[in-house]
């Protein structure tokens, strides 16, 4: 393990779901020194009797995509029916960016791929997401941007949103301003800044971190520009 410094990082109550024993105990070992509650360990989501029981005593959830029994995103969309108060980070072996823009889509707060990305970033994603943001790995960060803003993920999603508005959506998940979104998409700011407001009147979303209660259901209207 490499030196990190964990007095100074907020502390949280965790349950880890990952169908590896040995990724589970290295979670462990990264977690517990920084004063991290591990309330339950899981390896798949059928072991989970106690759900509405776990949702008021849990910060965060630390979810593999590819379990014993359910695999990719159909995990997530598992995972959010069962848990609807707790964060959920993914730490998953899958890292294409399709998976990676659906993921946020349905409302996860922080992926971090496996390959490459360990403790430095798991303790950061939990930091960030403790203290009521959201987490991405900074390496990943402009190549998400990229493919959200050539329209990557965009055919998924049903609702309310058209193509512009779901990418200005998508962006401002990402925390990027109106002034990159912009640049980004190739539109004015003023632009963003209006379709950012009917994207709240949308979806009734209210307050300034409004994007980062994503709906799992939402409209994509693909004939409105």
């Amino acid at each position: 393990m490499s030196d990190i410094d964990h007095t100074s990082r907020t502390r949280g109550r965790i349950i880890l779901i990952d169908d590896h024993a040995i990724v589970r105990a290295g979670l462990r070992d990264v977690l517990r020194p920084s004063g991290h509650n591990i309330v339950a360990e899981y390896s798949d989501l059928e072991e989970i009797h106690d759900a509405k029981g776990l949702n008021e005593r849990v910060d965060i959830i630390l979810l593999d995509l590819n379990l014993q029994t359910t695999r990719g995103i159909r995990t997530l969309e598992i995972a959010k029916s069962m848990f609807d108060k707790p964060a959920i980070i993914v730490y998953s072996a899958l890292d294409d960016m399709e998976t990676i823009a659906r993921a946020y889509h349905m409302g996860v707060d922080g992926y971090i791929p496996k390959a490459g990305y360990g403790e430095k970033e798991v303790l950061d994603a939990l930091e960030q997401v403790l203290n009521g943001g959201t987490y991405t790995v900074p390496a990943l960060s402009g190549e998400l941007v990229k493919f959200l803003s050539q329209g990557g993920g965009s055919q998924k999603p049903k609702g309310c949103l058209t193509t512009t508005e779901y990418r200005i959506f998508m962006l401002l998940r990402q925390g990027l301003s109106y002034e990159d979104i912009a640049e980004a998409l190739g539109l004015g700011v003023e632009t963003v800044r209006s379709r950012s407001s009917r994207i709240r009147r949308k979806l009734g979303l209210v307050g300034s971190d409004f994007w980062r209660r994503v709906p799992i259901d939402w409209v994509y209207d693909d004939e409105t520009p």
